[in-house]
């Protein structure tokens, strides 16, 4: 299993063949992508709790940008999934259990780069889910996450 520097992010949790479909549907989808990473406790936990989030605040930053997100006792650490839809749409799931350091500083991070539009288009631009996962790999080195 090939990861990240902190291990919140993992190759097999991120994907670029994704099939365009509501925000619920895709995030059910990046939901089954985290269940790869050996963080996640109870995915059924994750998604009640992402859910009831969601009923507070959108998840969409924008257009191309949807980051569904929450504290939940259904992971024992800050991680994410990531997919691209189309080239185009960023999805990011971020998850965190409530004794994690610095989970403000990583969530703002994360917002920080993907708002970031060369970073953007480097990410959509990836053709396969190596080239994705290569691609986080050097933004967070970059971005010091």
């Amino acid at each position: 299993m090939e990861q990240t520097k902190n291990n919140w992010i993992i190759k097999e949790s991120v994907a670029v063949n994704i099939k365009d479909g509501t925000d619920q549907e895709i995030r059910d989808q990046l939901i089954e992508l985290l269940a790869n990473n050996p963080h996640l406790l109870n995915k059924d936990v994750v998604r009640n709790d992402v859910i009831k989030r969601e009923q507070i605040h959108s998840p969409r930053i924008k257009d191309t940008i949807v980051v569904p997100h929450a504290t939940t006792t259904g992971v024992d650490s800050f991680c994410a999934s990531m997919c691209i839809v189309d080239h185009k749409k960023l999805y990011v799931l971020v998850v965190w259990d409530a004794a994690t350091p610095r989970n403000i500083k990583y969530m703002a991070a994360i917002m920080e780069l993907l708002l970031d539009p060369k970073v953007q288009s480097k990410l959509c631009a990836s053709q396969d889910n190596d080239e994705l996962f290569e691609h986080i790999k050097e933004t967070i080195h970059k971005y010091k996450i």
